[in-house]
């Protein structure tokens, strides 16, 4: 009968203590720098779910050791914003971008490939990405005043800016 409330008890304990766990994990989160900023006359549209990108990009681990690079290849990485082509990291990432614009991408391994090894990345890597966005399928600049049809939650703002209004624009 002791050890069944040993038991419990310890139970009580763990069941109190991971919501701080999970609040710990999530704040391990996406780091996004901007290496090459767009003006934001220049930036006519940014990149937003449903999308075919563009993308030329070098992956590195946290030592620095590179795993892969379109640059070498001399073709750029083509995908579909919000359909799960990529990482999660890569979806939340490249979000937002202005055509021609440099980030640097630090995904921890929960948006990236997990505790599952991919190639050469051991399984829980952090990995980095310097990232550009060369094109977007299909854009005209004239017809995005007359089309745009996004919603709110399809376009992601710049990291540490407020979102333009309507009138903004």
């Amino acid at each position: 009968m002791r050890s069944i409330f040993s038991l419990l008890a310890v139970l009580l304990v763990v069941f109190l203590a991971l919501p701080d766990v999970i609040e710990a994990q999530a704040n391990k989160d996406l780091q996004i720098s901007i290496m090459k900023k767009i003006p934001k006359e220049q930036c006519k549209r940014k990149s937003r779910k449903g999308d075919l990108v563009y993308i030329h990009y070098t992956g590195r681990l946290s030592d620095g050791t590179e795993f892969d690079s379109s640059i070498g290849r001399d073709t750029p990485f083509r995908f579909t914003l919000g359909r799960g082509q990529v990482i999660a990291g890569w979806e939340r990432g490249i979000l937002g971008m202005c055509i021609g614009e440099q980030r640097k991408l630090t995904i921890p391994p929960h948006l990236g490939y997990g505790e599952k090894s991919v190639g050469t990345i051991p399984a829980g890597s952090t990995l980095i990405f310097d990232t550009e966005l060369l094109s977007v399928a299909g854009y005209n600049p004239a017809d995005e005043i007359a089309t745009s049809s996004s919603t709110e939650s399809d376009l992601a703002p710049e990291p540490g800016t407020k979102e333009a209004t309507k009138d903004e624009l």
